[in-house]
């Protein structure tokens, strides 16, 4: 009769063989046949990250483990890079920009929508240098001050300590808190003078969310992308934490053409009323004070400030 052979005795003994970490193999195979080419964006990147976390945790052969571990710690690092790199230059590539059209309208929106009332709480900051506050940070500070209605706003005064200033930014701040003193809309705001890196300040002090104002995207938009560059990768590699998200004010279209060096040219060769239209009306003698005599003396001292800011109070 016909019979099968007879199975061999190891046969059935015989076990299957361990798997071993060969990384440039393994992620060569991996890239080939395109594991995650089905999915899309998030999905995508998550299927990626996976995958290569299953090539770092794959069991080693116990012969040849010093080497396994090296190329273990080397593909660990090279994941590691490759996540900092991509988290990067998505924050980096994908600004948020906020348009303030029609700051009425954006008032009672930010008031009233149910999307932001877990917003209201958070403390937020504005940095620039308000050298010096116009109309369009005065309506960028409202935009901010009724979204978070309930935490605390802060207009931050940044300055290098290396460079003379014909204003110096405790004047800033006086202006900044004159400008927001009898403003019902700006009772949550106050200014502060920060020197150095605006991220450890915003460690500091537990602020959630950092602004910028900006007049488009166009035209300041290489500046504040190597400045949102800095506070991303700041972060990360000197505070060994995640970033803090900025967000871009865009100002209203009819304050686009405001600025601070606007202001500066006006009030060194204008009078009582030239600024109406470009600064709040109560600060407006301030501002004609502090920069009226700017442009044509670089060399003010110490003493002078001193007595100009003096002369400021009084008459404030």
């Amino acid at each position: 009769p016909c019979t099968a052979p007879p199975l061999r005795p190891h046969a059935r003994t015989r076990r299957a063989p361990r798997a071993t970490f060969a990384p440039t193999a393994t992620v060569s195979a991996l890239v080939r046949q395109r594991t995650w080419h089905g999915a899309h964006g998030p999905e995508r990147t998550s299927k990626m990250f996976m995958d290569l976390w299953k090539l770092l945790t794959a069991p080693s052969d116990e012969e040849n483990s010093s080497a396994t571990m090296l190329w273990r710690l080397f593909a660990a690092a090279a994941f590691l890079m490759l996540y900092l790199v991509g988290f990067v230059a998505w924050r980096i590539g994908r600004p948020h920009v906020v348009k303030i059209d029609a700051l009425q309208e954006g008032l009672y929106l930010v008031r009233k929508a149910h999307q932001y009332r877990t917003e209201r709480k958070k403390n937020v900051l504005l940095a620039g240098s308000f050298n010096p506050i116009h109309d369009g940070h005065i309506a960028m500070l409202k935009f901010i001050a009724a979204k978070h209605c309930e935490g605390q706003v802060t207009a931050v005064v940044g300055f290098n300590p290396s460079k003379k200033y014909d204003v110096s930014p405790e004047q800033r701040v006086e202006l900044i808190e004159r400008a927001c003193r009898d403003d019902p809309d700006l009772q949550n705001v106050r200014a502060k003078v920060v020197s150095g890196y605006i991220w450890r300040y915003a460690f500091a002090n537990k602020i959630t969310r950092m602004y910028r104002g900006i007049r488009s995207w166009e035209k300041d938009g290489a500046e504040e992308t190597f400045l949102n560059m800095l506070n991303t990768v700041g972060p990360i590699l000197i505070g060994m934490r995640p970033p803090i998200e900025t967000h871009f004010l865009q100002a209203p279209s009819a304050l686009a053409k405001i600025s601070s060096t606007r202001v500066r040219e006006v009030a060194q060769h204008g009078g009582a009323g030239s600024l109406e239209g470009l600064c709040p009306k109560r600060i407006e003698f301030m501002v004609l004070e502090m920069y009226g005599g700017a442009g044509h003396d670089n060399g003010n001292d110490a003493a002078r400030g001193e007595g100009k800011s003096k002369r400021i109070r009084k008459v404030a």
